[in-house]
């Protein structure tokens, strides 16, 4: 499968037969009047959640596509650290952007975090977070990373429930953009490698309050880090963590 391939997650009910898989509509609409694609060409169907790939061929192009399969392969293309982010609440257009490249980069969840200096402000009942743009997003990222499953996108959490999930995490790192000669994520990561499952936790456009970063740094679960000596903007630092990590995980497979 040496050459680029158009991607599309699938779920089992998609595979009539060991031989033919029907394409929902949302993704033969793609096929057709997107891509504008014809019988005979091919395309990789992954089964959303598992190292399962297939190399098919468009069979027929109707209302549903069908594609027939011509070879089943093993890939997996995630990384081998769980990575998630929590981020303070932003701006949509930001978020969104974020979302995407995170996706791009590997990450496991993205977590948006209600602070005391975010900009957008929730009632407790708007938590509830995942809409049909943003998790269409994150499909079309994941297909167009060749990865084999979602980046998790939970409902909006605050400060304090954050706080308590710690224990559910490896290593917790707080990404301080005055803390510039703490220790670098990258040395940090070097010195255990039986870390599996991180959370990351980025501020929001104006940044953490007083108060939130007392909690932090005297949480005995939390490790402060820096990014780097240039000071980054909230919808940088997300990438620039996440980035390294991926470089850190993948290099250590």
């Amino acid at each position: 499968m040496g050459e680029y391939m158009q991607r599309y997650f699938i779920d089992e009910h998609n595979l009539i037969t060991n031989s033919t898989i029907l394409i929902d509509e949302a993704d033969s609409h793609h096929i057709k009047d997107v891509m504008r694609m014809h019988v005979g060409e091919n395309v990789i169907a992954c089964i959303k959640g598992t190292n399962k790939i297939y190399l098919c061929e468009i069979e027929n192009i109707s209302k549903q596509v069908s594609l027939r399969i011509l070879e089943e392969k093993e890939e997996n293309n995630e990384l081998a650290i769980k990575v998630s982010i929590a981020h303070g609440l932003v701006k949509r257009d930001k978020q969104e952007e974020v979302i995407r490249r995170l996706v791009e980069l590997g990450a496991y969840r993205y977590i948006p975090v209600a602070m005391d200096r975010s900009v957008i402000k929730l009632k407790k009942e708007e938590y509830k977070f995942k809409n049909d743009r943003l998790e269409r997003i994150i499909k079309e990222a994941s297909e167009q990373a060749e990865r084999n499953d979602f980046l998790i996108l939970n409902d909006v959490l605050s400060f304090n429930d954050l706080v308590k999930s710690f224990n559910e995490y490896d290593l917790v790192l707080f990404a301080h953009a005055r803390k510039k000669d703490d220790l670098s994520l990258k040395k940090y990561l070097n010195i255990d490698k039986s870390i599996k499952n991180i959370l990351v936790i980025i501020g929001p456009e104006g940044g953490f309050s007083e108060k939130e970063e007392n909690i932090l740094f005297e949480n005995d679960k939390v490790h402060t880090i820096s990014l780097g000596k240039r000071v980054l903007r909230t919808e940088t630092a997300p990438l620039a963590a996440m980035a390294i990590l991926a470089f850190i995980g993948e290099n250590d497979e």
